[in-house]
């Protein structure tokens, strides 16, 4: 019976995360952000955020927010919209504003009146879910930083490789 609940579960969220993936994406139009912001955002909400929260409401909830009690599309737009402030503020010399994504929000989100603190919750809520930690990626194909600056510059091959040695030398060693 259990089992049988949890698939019901993740079923009906099917609707739901399409619903919202497509309203990160008019929401990402909307306020004009840069593909790379649109791209991250895509993947932090689509790749990481979803799957961690099916996973959580699995297993009930452990981390207790009132924004993950129901899982209602007023509360996953509010996540895709979080999605796109949290890749803002990795890519852009300057983030959108939560003043902005309120706007939008009580623009298009019209089941629910979501306040400024409500955005600031749903922030961490949101990384809490993911598990998101910034870190130095452990394996070159979590971020292949060659293939990328070989293609935005017309340095060669030695040269890149000698400059991240440099870089990561510098990151990685002890301070005096």
């Amino acid at each position: 019976m259990e089992v049988s609940r949890q698939t019901d579960s993740s079923n009906e969220m099917k609707p739901l995360r399409k619903k919202s993936v497509e309203f990160l994406i008019r929401s990402s139009h909307q306020l004009r952000a840069s593909p790379i912001v649109k791209y991250s955002a895509l993947s932090l909400f689509a790749d990481r955020f979803l799957p961690s929260l099916t996973t959580l409401i699995k297993m009930r909830n452990k981390i207790g927010s009132w924004l993950l009690r129901s899982m209602e599309e007023s509360n996953l737009q509010l996540f895709s919209l979080i999605s796109i402030w949290i890749s803002s503020k990795i890519h852009d010399s300057r983030a959108l504003s939560v003043k902005c994504l309120k706007s939008l929000g009580d623009e298009f989100i019209k089941d629910q009146h979501f306040t400024i603190r409500d955005f600031v919750e749903a922030e961490v809520v949101f990384l809490q879910v993911a598990s998101y930690v910034v870190t130095v990626p452990k394996q070159q194909w979590e971020f292949p930083v060659l293939p990328w600056v070989k293609f935005v510059t017309s340095y060669k091959e030695e040269d890149i490789v000698e400059k991240v040695k440099d870089i990561l030398t510098h990151v990685f060693e002890p301070h005096s």
